[in-house]
């Protein structure tokens, strides 16, 4: 395993150590920022240097097993899929389009291998440093944009702080450009840093973190309060576990500000309450078929130029039935999905297929026919897309989260931030290799499976 302590190493392994850590902060923090070079593409870095090291036979090949059983996994997995599909899915169906996303899992699972220590002894570092960044993004971002602000005649200051839809984030940010997106990552760290030994000590981070949390809490959006509420249930489960009872007043506190917040914002208010009602209803008639999914829709294969345009200046009101329209469309994606597969799932990074597929047969039941053309490779929220994705097979790795919430050996820190940024992911999230979820998540299954053959040694 990669040593940690950065004074033992010589020039060119200090290179290395700050190297991938750059490479790392960049994968996770800097997703979203799609201008020009994908800068998601940073992960395939420490990949190269590892295969590099291992025909160098200065590591040994037995550090490539964890990526080769994820992958078989999910090969085997894409298989049993494949031999599921009803004939009309097929025939959308693409072997070779699977090859992508296994080659990112297996990168990713590469990483993890060689750097899991490296990355949790620095993940404060790394998480002190995004937030620095941060600040300097939303403050140069708004003096770039500052005119533009001015002469929206449509804008309000209000508008910009407290507000579920589109806060001062979509006006100026470079490296998170939207609300949601920001609670993604900052959930994760609020909730994580509660239990930081240093958290209550007068010092700049500690300045700079309250600063951060008041920031999050006046630019919020539903995923940061929903994130809040549920991944404080799991930290609560997972302290009572610990016997660490002196943390539990905050994580309670927090959650009871995080629902008041939800049960007074109209906007919040009505995402969840709609999702709820659609996301019930779709579960309520799974076991039903419908009769005529199976006849043939001659018009189908027609492009529906109308859904192509996205409508760029919705209004608050409007982007309410939005949101919950995407949530509807991808519920009954899901749910088809999973009745044309015999409840095997489409496969890893397959959701598209389905979502293409199915999209124009749901039109009808959309308030806003547009709904049916949006996120159709995330579904909105990670959790959706697992399930299509996965069917019956997700109880693997829902066994695996439950084992680490229940049985982690790491630092209540670390602990703390996989367990949040996995929940809060799920709610919302942008697919597995945006905002560090597939990273995380690997880190959680070699976590649990190396704990595992530890015990078992």
């Amino acid at each position: 395993m990669f040593n940690t302590n950065l004074s033992s190493y010589k020039t060119p392994e200090k290179f290395e150590f700050l190297f991938v850590l750059l490479c790392l902060f960049i994968f996770i923090f800097a997703w979203s920022f799609a201008d020009g070079f994908n800068l998601r593409l940073s992960i395939v870095f420490p990949a190269i240097l590892i295969v590099y090291k291992i025909f160098k036979k200065e590591l040994n090949l037995r550090i490539v097993y964890f990526s080769l059983f994820v992958v078989f996994a999910c090969l085997l997995h894409l298989i049993i899929s494949y031999a599921n599909l009803s004939q009309g899915l097929m025939t959308s169906y693409s072997l070779t389009a699977n090859f992508k996303p296994i080659l990112s899992i297996f990168i990713i699972s590469l990483v993890v291998s060689q750097y899991y220590d490296l990355l949790i002894k620095n993940l404060k570092k790394i998480i002190n440093i995004y937030i620095i960044v941060f600040f300097i993004d939303v403050i140069f971002g708004t003096l770039a944009n500052i005119e533009n602000i001015k002469n929206d005649q449509n804008l309000k200051l209000s508008n910009l702080f407290f507000n579920c839809d589109n806060g001062i984030i979509s006006y100026t940010g470079f490296i998170v450009r939207e609300n949601s997106h920001l609670a993604m990552i900052s959930v994760p760290i609020i909730l994580s840093s509660i239990v930081n030994k240093n958290f209550f000590k007068k010092n700049f981070m500690s300045y700079i973190f309250f600063i951060f949390f008041i920031f999050n809490y006046i630019t919020y959006s539903t995923t940061f309060h929903l994130g809040i509420v549920l991944s404080s249930i799991f930290v609560v489960i997972f302290l009572i576990r610990k016997k660490e009872f002196k943390f539990l007043f905050y994580f309670i506190l927090l959650m009871g500000v995080s629902i008041l917040f939800l049960l007074n914002d109209k906007s919040c208010k009505l995402k969840i309450f709609q999702t709820n009602k659609v996301a019930f209803a779709t579960l309520h008639n799974l076991e039903k078929k419908d009769n005529n999914l199976e006849k043939k829709d001659n018009n189908l294969e027609k492009k529906d130029n109308n859904l192509e345009k996205k409508d760029k200046n919705l209004t608050p009101d409007t982007h309410i039935n939005l949101t919950s329209d995407v949530h509807h469309n991808a519920f009954l994606v899901a749910k088809y999905s999973l009745i044309e597969t015999n409840f095997t799932g489409l496969g890893l990074d397959n959701y598209a297929v389905g979502h293409k597929y199915f999209r124009n047969r749901f039109i009808t039941e959309l308030s806003d026919p547009s709904a049916a053309i949006l996120n159709d490779r995330d579904a909105s929220s990670n959790l959706i897309k697992i399930i299509a994705e996965f069917g019956i097979f997700i109880a693997f790795p829902v066994m695996l989260f439950l084992y680490f919430v229940f049985s982690s050996k790491e630092n209540l820190y670390t602990s703390i931030f996989f367990i949040t940024v996995i929940v809060v992911q799920l709610i919302r999230g942008a697919g597995y290799f945006n905002g560090g979820f597939a990273l995380f998540g690997l880190m959680i299954c070699y976590s649990v499976l190396y704990k595992l053959k530890k015990k078992s040694d």
